[in-house]
């Protein structure tokens, strides 16, 4: 498919979405409901499925000594920063994402998680490379982050790891999140905040044009692609954030 990058056929237990939401969490991988799986002993927190070391720059911060103060720092305020500023502490810029083939190229479940987590979730580590440079750069300037899925955010935050899931203001899965994701993003996360500066990205039509009714001045954007975002909805992203930050 054009613009696309690889990613695994679904097993031949998978279920076809629906648009009465738990369906939608049914396993790629043998037809189970994902929560019939997190019974069986994974626990997706425990994996470490992003091995690589990590930087000096993603580990926490000591405390300084009792009795000392860090020196004042001659570092500029970052865009997100002065962006926050403007809108009083809060952000004017928000994007909420589906998880599964939205920021990944299949349906995830637990027994995706572990060393090989790119290739068998993201479509390689070239289409992982580029979705995360999407995230990290709408954080950078100040967009605040949201995921909203029929998933479970266990296996959403490991299978994210650390760094970027630490880039999301909420991840709402399948263990508090019931009803539309259109109640959902009014209620919890726009909570009167213009919808003009919202943007929602997911694979379902139904809950694109949800948004959209629901939200008007919003803007949606759906994934037609059979493996998530494609290079396409990266680039719809930029210009939307391009047009946004001004």
């Amino acid at each position: 498919m054009s613009g696309t990058w690889g990613g695994r056929e679904p097993c031949p237990g998978f279920q076809p979405k629906r648009t009465d939401g738990p369906l939608r969490s049914w396993c790629c991988l043998c037809g189970h409901h994902l929560a019939d799986h997190m019974g069986v002993g994974v626990n997706p927190r425990s994996l470490d499925v992003h091995s690589e070391p990590h930087s000096a720059d993603s580990s926490p911060e000591r405390a300084p000594p009792r009795g000392r103060r860090w020196g004042k720092s001659k570092a500029k305020p970052s865009e997100a920063d002065a962006g926050r500023a403007k809108s009083g502490g809060v952000a004017s810029l928000v994007a909420v994402f589906d998880f599964d083939r939205t920021l990944t190229s299949v349906h995830a479940g637990p027994f995706d998680l572990g060393p090989d987590v790119v290739n068998r979730l993201f479509g390689g580590a070239q289409r992982f490379e580029a979705v995360t440079t999407m995230l990290k750069e709408l954080h950078s300037k100040g967009v605040e982050l949201h995921i909203c899925t029929f998933n479970s955010s266990r296996v959403v935050s490991a299978a994210l790891g650390p760094e970027i899931a630490g880039l999301m203001h909420t991840i709402a899965g399948n263990e508090t999140f019931r009803g539309s994701k259109a109640a959902h993003i009014a209620s919890q996360i726009m909570q009167g905040r213009s919808e003009s500066g919202l943007l929602f990205v997911d694979d379902d039509p139904y809950n694109v044009e949800e948004v959209a009714k629901e939200l008007p001045g919003c803007q949606v954007r759906f994934v037609a692609g059979e493996f998530g975002m494609d290079q396409g909805d990266l680039k719809f992203v930029s210009t939307w954030l391009k047009k946004k930050h001004k």
